[in-house]
């Protein structure tokens, strides 16, 4: 079933999800208010981020994101691709790619200099 929706998480963290026309994911192209500061995605089916409540990035998970920009964190992307960035419990950073193609952009590996990268697996075919 086609969706659209808007969560808010106890911890503050603000997840989109966006299928109403294509079950893949539909864009979501909007800023949304999350501890009280502006977030912007550009991203395709579901895009999720946390801030502290003084703005202070901590994570951030989107389908497709083209960019996002919160806090003091812009990430503006040359293709689409899957990307989670997080803060482990030591503060740093960590992050994943799936199904980005070429070398990892320089303004990323200043978040993180050791992305993990992660194929789209192949779909499964019927008999």
């Amino acid at each position: 079933m086609p969706a659209a929706a808007r969560s808010r998480l106890t911890d503050g963290t603000v997840i989109l999800v966006a299928g109403e026309k294509n079950g893949t994911g539909d864009p979501i192209q909007q800023t949304i208010d999350v501890q009280g500061h502006d977030v912007t995605f550009d991203a395709l089916g579901v895009a999720a981020v946390g801030l502290t409540e003084d703005g202070e990035f901590e994570a951030m998970a989107a389908g497709g994101p083209k960019s996002f920009v919160g806090g003091e964190t812009t990430i503006e992307l040359p293709q689409r691709a899957g990307v989670a960035l997080w803060q482990d419990s030591n503060g740093v950073h960590q992050g994943v790619l799936q199904d980005y193609q070429g070398e990892i952009p320089a303004f990323l590996s200043t978040i993180r200099d050791n992305w993990t990268r992660l194929s789209v697996p192949q779909p499964l075919s019927r008999p």
